[in-house]
């Protein structure tokens, strides 16, 4: 793994990249970015990218919004001369992942969502354990114009909760799959919110079979149940 540098949308963006083949971008939460087992699984098959997101998580930046913040992630991608490219996104930066696939279908072959929180209930509240930035990172609790755009995300979409998510419930994942034509909804038995924390050999297996096999992917897992 190795650290680059890149000037995108007039800003210096920092990331990680590691492998080779497919280009896979990795999107970090609001916990900064980092590398992780799940980025080493995918290097082993996948060329990585893992950008830090400017004004995002503690990385440096002015303030934008999710969408803003999507363009300059794809404003990054056709820098770095990606044509065709599958984005895998944690918690917070759901909503950018999504805003990215949809103004960029063309390019985005793949995404998937590890317990994302684009989309929470209406009587949500962070839990007490949170940071005091989680709410300023998520915004406002739903996002109309993007969740009214979900039908617009043709690619396959993988969306994955733990069992045991205290954060956001795992039952939203069913709102995903109503609104994503190709959404296939999977749960990771014993796990919290932190899934790469807690199960990072199952979650990362799951993830680098999603993007290997794209559309094939629900011939192989016929339960929405990861155990072990």
């Amino acid at each position: 793994m190795i650290e680059k540098r890149l000037d995108a949308d007039g800003l210096g963006i920092r990331y990680l990249e590691a492998g080779a083949g497919a280009a896979v971008v990795v999107l970090h939460g609001g916990e900064g970015a980092g590398w992780s087992p799940i980025h080493e699984r995918l290097a082993a098959g996948h060329r990585v990218i893992a950008p830090e997101i400017p004004g995002f998580g503690g990385a440096p930046g002015a303030a934008a919004s999710m969408r803003e913040r999507a363009r300059t992630i794809n404003s990054f991608a056709a820098k770095l001369g990606l044509e065709h490219y599958r984005i895998v996104t944690t918690g917070v930066s759901a909503r950018i992942a999504m805003w990215a696939a949809i103004e960029a279908p063309d390019r985005i072959d793949a995404l998937a969502m590890i317990a994302p929180m684009a989309i929470l209930p209406d009587d949500w509240s962070p839990p007490p354990a949170a940071s005091e930035t989680l709410p300023k990172l998520i915004g406002p609790r739903r996002d109309s114009e993007l969740e009214n755009r979900l039908g617009e995300l043709k690619m396959p979409v993988l969306v994955v909760f733990g069992t045991r998510d205290t954060v956001v419930p795992p039952a939203v994942g069913r709102i995903y799959r109503e609104r994503i034509p190709n959404c296939y909804y999977q749960l990771i038995y014993d796990a919290g919110h932190a899934i790469a924390a807690e199960r990072p050999d199952a979650l990362a297996r799951l993830v680098a079979d999603f993007m290997e096999r794209g559309d094939a992917f629900i011939v192989n897992r016929a339960s929405g149940l990861i155990n072990p």
